[in-house]
């Protein structure tokens, strides 16, 4: 599991839901998301998205993120595809 933002579980309820943990705190890094992005693109690596907002809704996005208990990445969609 990859995250960008967000506290990490205490090691107990990791351990409770058969899941071993570390985390590593960096500064954001272009290169590096690059790289994430392009293993995303490769489905080497997978990312949860619990629900996906438009920037018309951003507040109701960023509610949810404060509130917590989101299951996977809370998306604001900036350009319609």
């Amino acid at each position: 599991l990859v995250t960008a933002v967000g506290p990490a579980p205490s090691d107990a309820e990791a351990n409770q839901n058969g899941v071993r943990q570390s985390s590593v705190h960096t500064s954001p890094n272009s290169k590096e998301l690059s790289e994430i992005a392009h293993l995303i693109d490769l489905r080497k690596l997978k990312t949860k998205v619990a629900t996906v907002f438009t920037l018309e809704n951003a507040p109701q996005a960023q509610a949810l993120s404060q509130k917590g208990g989101a299951r996977g990445k809370i998306v604001i969609e900036i350009l319609k595809k």
